[in-house]
């Protein structure tokens, strides 16, 4: 049924009007707004969040009361989905600088760091699995999975906050939830493993409390750790 009414919001998404998309975020709210008003005073930051609840309700929300008139570097695998693609698109028209990134391109992470060091934010996604790079290994939900650590790398080669979020969905509202603000230090393996704990705990928290609300159960296997 989740999955049923995560596709259905991003149909929304790509063919209603910006006026019904806004309308929409009604019932949408944030549990630390301080932060985020803090947040945008930064010079850039990466906001690294999950698959999981009405995440793209969440970033229309997010990009109309606090991103308008910044560059938002959204980090995504290329889909051929012609309805994902054009709910992607609408981002746009949301009064921010939309960019893309692939996580395959060399060229294009390169971009993202350049325009996260003058002042872009972007949005990765942390519970990827150790396909997408870079990966270490979580004790989670009493498996040993394996986590893409892109979200973390880029935190500390940008050296700007990384900030942990998610949108989840209650009985009468969304809520967008601020977890952990990490600060990753370049070339500091103590910090990075610090960041690294936190973001595990981040996505376990999560799983825990809300497993039905993550939308890559039918990717499981994906993060079975290897060896």
């Amino acid at each position: 049924m989740y999955d049923l009414l995560f596709q259905i919001e991003w149909l929304a998404l790509a063919y209603r009007s910006k006026r019904g998309l806004l309308s929409d975020t009604r019932h949408l709210s944030v549990d630390r707004p301080a932060e985020w008003t803090w947040l945008t005073q930064q010079k850039g930051a990466i906001l690294g969040t999950m698959h999981f609840g009405p995440y793209s309700l969440g970033l229309v929300w997010l990009f109309h009361h606090y991103f308008a008139g910044r560059t938002v570097v959204i980090m995504k695998t290329r889909t051929n989905d012609v309805h994902e693609r054009a709910a992607i698109s609408r981002l746009s028209e949301l009064g921010v600088d939309l960019r893309f990134a692939s996580p395959d391109s060399v060229e294009e992470s390169f971009e993202l760091v350049k325009l996260v060091r003058r002042g872009a934010f972007a949005i990765v996604m942390v519970d990827l699995p150790h396909g997408y790079g870079r990966s270490s290994v979580a004790g989670t939900l009493g498996h040993e999975l394996c986590f893409a650590d892109g979200a973390i790398d880029l935190a500390a080669l940008c050296q700007v906050p990384l900030v942990l979020f998610t949108t989840r969905s209650d009985i009468t509202a969304d809520r967008i939830e601020v977890a952990e603000i990490c600060e990753v230090r370049r070339n500091n393996e103590p910090s990075r493993e610090r960041a690294v704990k936190k973001v595990h705990r981040f996505i376990a928290d999560n799983l825990s409390a809300w497993p039905e609300q993550w939308h890559m159960w039918t990717r499981f296997n994906e993060y079975q750790r290897r060896g």
